[in-house]
């Protein structure tokens, strides 16, 4: 194995390290209804209660963040040394095989998961929905692209090919790097068991695929249409749980700090409450109301 593979195996390590003691200490939630985080100032004769789910960045994160661009970095030299990035790059055959595995897998994945034959075969037979969803959001459309960019460069393009140099057997790199894969990602930890195990099959899924067709653009669509899939899924369900669009928008921004309430009472004495709102605009504005 060569200098910069087994530098760049150290570097993956190390976040891998500090990703599995991050993600192991995140409480189980519901991916549908993302927590508030409640804080409370005293402040008599009155009791303030601010809800908002805004995080902010911590000077580890933004290590963490740095990091993970060198190990983009060094996996994209490792794939210049193994002449990944050619014309088959952008190969219309190989993106066309991966947009059609991509919404097959995701259709087996949700019949794993719900268990569902017409759930699943009604996913893979209507396209209108999911079309819609992605024309109406470009925005996510482009996050998992750079998203599936990225990790599949890492994991596939410098993991996969070092670890098998490193072991001897594919199949056991593979493996590694699916373990990996899995538990550098929160969710594996605060998912179901039977989606946790769909997931990492899933990761030795792409895994398979890149050994056996050496193509990075089919594993990357894979991936991408398997996330989109995934967000259009849970959008769909997030609406319906909220009773509309327009509620689901409203729950989406107190989720990511764009909008905040204030709640004012006096302690053990009923009478009027005044909730003040905060939402993020062009022009800020403030709200009050008052019930009994």
């Amino acid at each position: 194995m060569s200098v910069l593979g087994t530098v760049f195996l150290g570097l993956l390590m190390l976040y891998v390290a500090h990703a599995t003691h991050r993600n192991r200490r995140v409480r189980r939630t519901d991916p549908m209804h993302p927590e508030l985080y409640p804080v409370f100032f005293s402040a008599p004769p009155f009791i303030v209660t601010c809800l908002s789910a805004l995080k902010l960045r911590t000077p580890r994160d933004i290590l963490v963040g740095y990091l993970q661009f060198v190990l983009f970095g060094l996996a994209c030299a490792l794939g210049a040394e193994q002449e990944v990035f050619t014309r088959r790059l952008i190969s219309p055959v190989d993106i066309g095989i991966g947009l059609f595995v991509g919404h097959l897998v995701f259709g087996v994945s949700l019949l794993i998961t719900q268990t569902s034959v017409r759930e699943a075969v009604l996913h893979l037979i209507d396209f209108t929905p999911i079309w819609t969803f992605v024309v109406e959001n470009p925005a996510v459309l482009m996050q998992y692209i750079i998203v599936s960019v990225a990790e599949e460069t890492i994991y596939r393009v410098g993991a996969q090919p070092a670890l098998i140099a490193l072991f001897g057997p594919p199949w056991l790199a593979i493996l590694v790097v699916a373990v990996v894969f899995c538990v550098v990602h929160e969710h594996f930890f605060k998912n179901p068991s039977e989606q946790s195990a769909e997931f990492f099959a899933f990761a030795v899924l792409l895994g398979a695929l890149y050994y056996w067709t050496g193509s990075l653009i089919l594993v990357i669509v894979v991936h991408a249409v398997r996330n989109i899939e995934i967000a259009f899924l849970e959008e769909s369900v997030h609406v319906e749980a909220c009773g509309g669009e327009e509620l689901a928008g409203i729950e989406l921004e107190y989720a990511v700090g764009a909008r905040a309430a204030v709640l004012l009472a006096g302690p053990g004495v009923r009478g009027d409450v005044v909730c003040l709102e905060y939402v993020r605009a062009p022009i800020a504005s403030v709200h009050a109301m008052e019930s009994i």
